[in-house]
């Protein structure tokens, strides 16, 4: 008996050695080490989203990031790697941004970029990159005015690539200032009984990016998900010409609590030339 229990000691002790023993659980990816620059590649050429117009291959600094052969081609309208959480690196500095279709360079131009996360946006293949940083989701400032139910916000920036008719069948980039604009028909009134719209940043020009700003979504209003859920509501949005008051394009999305977005403006404002896009926003979600 008292071997039997020795026995059984001796496992026992074998036992807490092995569970004691470290594992390091070693996930794959890559390390970031030194002064690199973190981005996405955004086309945003003012064309019609059809195949022909979309770019095969992308090259940075000479080396293959991406395209049909890997992670699909760079749509109009869209951006490579096709997520706001993952990005592509490489060294910060002049960095060269070559684009091809159908095995021929379409786009070749440098651009500066630095240490941490931004976004290279390609307007026209005649146009030189343009950057936007990618700005912190954080927001500091209070909701504009109203008080509501179950409410909690969202972070809402846009970024303005639109284009206007040049009179001879092509088009350019606005000239115009635009003031973008939220209301999500719940809170207060105006005077003349409409809900508020309510700013977003300041008016921009072509190539810039607003400030972000909180929007209110209202779980309780305007087909909202009511109570003890994730939270979204209809978010209505518009553009305005700053100088003049006009309203330029309205439409809406779907706004969830704790997310940041870009809208992006792009397209053509007035009469649009055949193959060209109308104007319209494409919606980036970058957190959440």
């Amino acid at each position: 008996m008292k071997y039997i229990k020795y026995v059984i000691g001796l496992l026992a002790v074998a036992a807490a050695t092995v569970s004691c023993e470290k594992h390091e659980l070693i996930y794959q990816g890559q390390e970031l080490v030194g002064d690199k620059a973190m981005f996405h590649v955004c086309y945003f050429e003012p064309l019609t989203s059809v195949a022909a117009n979309h770019i095969d291959s992308v090259y940075v600094n000479g080396k293959y990031y991406g395209g049909v052969g890997g992670s699909g081609q760079l749509q109009v309208a869209n951006l490579l790697p096709t997520s706001g959480t993952r990005y592509y690196t490489a060294p910060a500095g002049k960095t060269q941004i070559t684009l091809y279709k159908k095995g021929s360079v379409v786009y070749d131009k440098t651009v500066d970029l630095k240490s941490g996360k931004q976004d290279v946006y390609v307007p026209g293949l005649t146009m030189d990159p343009i950057v936007i940083d990618v700005a912190p989701f954080n927001n500091t400032s209070a909701p504009e005015a109203g008080k509501f139910d179950t409410d909690s916000v969202l972070s809402v920036r846009l970024i303005n690539f639109l284009y206007e008719p040049d009179g001879n069948g092509g088009v350019v980039p606005t000239t115009r200032k635009v003031q973008y604009q939220w209301r999500n028909n719940s809170g207060e009134k105006d005077e003349n009984g409409q809900y508020y719209w309510h700013n977003i940043g300041e008016p921009i020009a072509f190539g810039e990016a607003s400030a972000r700003a909180q929007v209110i979504v209202d779980k309780t209003h305007f087909g909202g998900s009511g109570f003890n859920t994730q939270g979204s509501c209809r978010i209505n949005y518009r553009t305005v010409d700053a100088a003049t008051g006009q309203e330029l394009t309205t439409d809406y999305w779907t706004g969830y609590i704790g997310r940041g977005v870009d809208h992006i403006y792009w397209g053509v404002f007035g009469t649009t030339p055949s193959g060209f896009q109308k104007a319209k926003y494409t919606q980036f979600t970058m957190l959440g």
